[in-house]
């Protein structure tokens, strides 16, 4: 069931990043293999810390991407 979740989480986040986003390049990499050295080690602890680190890291890369213009008020009032 986790894995089916992360799976479908992680490929709804690669699929808007590279909409979105740019590649992160070795931060990114370095980051799933940290994931990667954990989880074969079985290292519940820092697999979950690797884990932290690289969805924030993403997620400040998002917002420091700004992909998407913020609506002026004006586009976000309602009509009467």
């Amino acid at each position: 069931l986790l894995m089916e979740l992360h799976s479908s989480i992680f490929s709804r986040y690669v699929r808007y990043q590279m909409l979105a986003l740019t590649f992160r390049g070795k931060p990114q990499a370095d980051e799933h293999h940290q994931l990667l050295r954990a989880a074969l080690n079985r290292d519940v602890v820092g697999a979950q810390a690797a884990l932290r680190r690289h969805v924030a890291a993403g997620v400040e890369e998002c917002i420091a991407a700004k992909p998407f213009p913020i609506a002026s008020s004006s586009h976000t009032r309602r009509r009467n």
